[in-house]
């Protein structure tokens, strides 16, 4: 019996487990999950900081009336702090070097000139501390930076190398492979003949979530879907499904399961594209059962496979909007996933020839949900939306 679109996703989200932990090195901590604290393992700057290239110099002399300061030495960046041996000189300083001892202020290069080993100041005012980044001032030793649960992006990747994590603990991602089924279906490289197609979904599937997947092919027979289940499910913790999961006559994915004994935790959700979908267990592994059609495959992948993974890897749902560009109307009281144009925060339908439609898809950014409760959709109303491409919001 088909359930609703929010059953199903309670039920997929209550059904996500742990996956448990491993350490990851830098090259690959992109877009992991963090398992553990990032803190500073030392102050943020580590010392007093140089902003500007220029000169370093005791501001006193220089409120005291001073205008021209002997250089006494240059310092670059990396180097031990020297020390100020007389607060009526100065010492030439880079960007990125430590604050000499005895100075407090640095004047930039635009605020003066370099003549005769003196640095002639032309500003008018020096403040005690300008151009310096004090130690301590961004962060302090032992703060945390980066939550746990966090998710590393480029920044956070950065805040690891600069406390000195070679590797860092993150949540294991799942074990899962995408598995197409169908004898129509022929390998990419292969010309088909007019009754054959290429496979795709589990290609495109396995690109939504950016990282490593296995992919498989199982032809409609039963004993050679039971074969898989029974081995794949030691190896895997989700199996994702593409086809076979209908009432045709040759859709032996369900029955297969049962005879294994697996648990169906639903099979069928009230929406449009992807009504047949199946979810359940067979040991420990999920098993999502996707309709063939590409739309539909894509369509479910993003919604409720997205779903399991993030509950699993404790990422916090989180839910975009976009306004109906045109007004829409669907009779059937079915959730609609529409697919759609993102741009400036408005939804434009992209109309397409059904869910077997994979063309389209390119055309579109995401999909527009619509509940089932209503019939027809004014323009300028806000509904969740699903993006599928990086850029569309």
């Amino acid at each position: 019996m088909a359930i609703s679109v929010e059953e199903a996703l309670r039920l997929i989200r209550e059904d996500a487990v742990p996956l448990g932990n491993e350490a990851v090195s830098l090259e690959h901590l992109l877009g992991r999950v963090l398992a553990e604290d990032l803190a500073a393992d030392r102050p943020f700057p580590p010392y007093d900081r140089i902003m500007m290239d220029g000169v370093a110099l005791n501001a006193d002399a220089f409120e005291a009336g001073q205008r021209i300061f002997p250089v006494q030495e240059f310092q670059p960046a990396g180097m031990s702090p020297v020390t100020l041996q007389s607060p009526d000189h100065c010492i030439e300083i880079a960007t990125g070097a430590s604050l000499p001892v005895g100075c407090n202020a640095v004047v930039m290069y635009e605020q003066l000139n370099i003549k005769d080993d003196a640095a002639h100041i032309l500003c008018d005012d020096i403040k005690h501390g300008q151009h310096i980044h004090p130690q301590g001032s961004d962060r302090k030793q032992g703060d945390i930076i980066v939550p746990r649960g966090g998710i590393c992006g480029a920044a956070e990747i950065g805040v690891a190398a600069t406390v000195g994590k070679s590797t860092v603990t993150v949540v294991r991602q799942p074990r899962i492979v995408f598995v197409t089924t169908g004898d129509e279906l022929v390998d990419v490289d292969i010309t088909p003949a007019p009754h054959q197609i290429r496979k795709s979904n589990a290609y495109a599937l396995g690109a939504l979530f950016g990282f490593p997947t296995s992919v498989s092919h199982l032809p409609d027979d039963r004993g050679k879907l039971s074969q898989f289940f029974e081995a794949a499910s030691t190896d895997f913790d989700v199996i994702v499904l593409c086809g076979a999961v209908s009432k045709g006559k040759r859709d032996f994915v369900p029955e297969v399961l049962s005879e294994l004994g697996a648990t169906q935790v639903f099979h069928g959700v009230h929406q449009r594209p992807g009504k047949p979908m199946w979810f359940g267990r067979l040991g420990d592994t999920r098993i999502f059962g996707l309709p063939g059609n590409p739309v539909s495959t894509f369509l479910c992948g993003l919604r409720y496979l997205h779903a399991w993974i993030g509950r699993a890897q404790g990422i916090p749902p989180s839910v975009q909007t976009a306004r109906l560009a045109e007004a829409v109307t669907f009779e059937p009281a079915l959730t609609y996933f529409l697919q759609v144009k993102l741009q400036d925060g408005k939804a434009i339908p992209v109309p397409g020839r059904g869910s077997g439609d994979h063309a389209n898809l390119v055309d579109a950014d995401g999909f527009l949900e619509l509940p089932a409760d209503r019939n027809h959709f004014t323009i300028g109303e806000r509904f969740p939306v699903h993006p599928y491409r990086r850029q569309s919001l």
